[in-house]
């Protein structure tokens, strides 16, 4: 892999479980190393880390919105913007 481009992939728990909130697993680069978690959790989307850990982010507004400060939380600002702002979705895209 080149060492300039990043990976951060959302991908189903394995293996799902009945009354699990996870909903997504966050992996970082390839090969993969996890690095945490989307959940529900009341009528909110929020972020753990690989340690169980509460991030501190969360959106009540929709996952993808919570899946875009993930991404700046985990790569940094995206290349032009000089700083860890918000964007339109045409500049990335988050797969699931």
């Amino acid at each position: 892999m080149n060492p300039c481009v990043r990976v951060l992939r959302f991908a189903r728990p394995a293996p799902p479980s009945t009354g699990d909130e996870t909903v997504a697993q966050i992996w970082l680069d390839e090969p993969g190393v996890f690095v945490g978690a989307i959940g529900r959790e009341s009528g909110r989307w929020i972020h753990v880390l690989a340690d169980g850990a509460p991030s501190g982010l969360a959106s009540r507004h929709s996952r993808s919105d919570l899946e875009r400060q993930i991404i700046l939380y985990h790569l940094g600002s995206l290349p032009g913007t000089g700083t860890a702002t918000f964007v339109t979705d045409a500049h990335f895209a988050v797969a699931s």
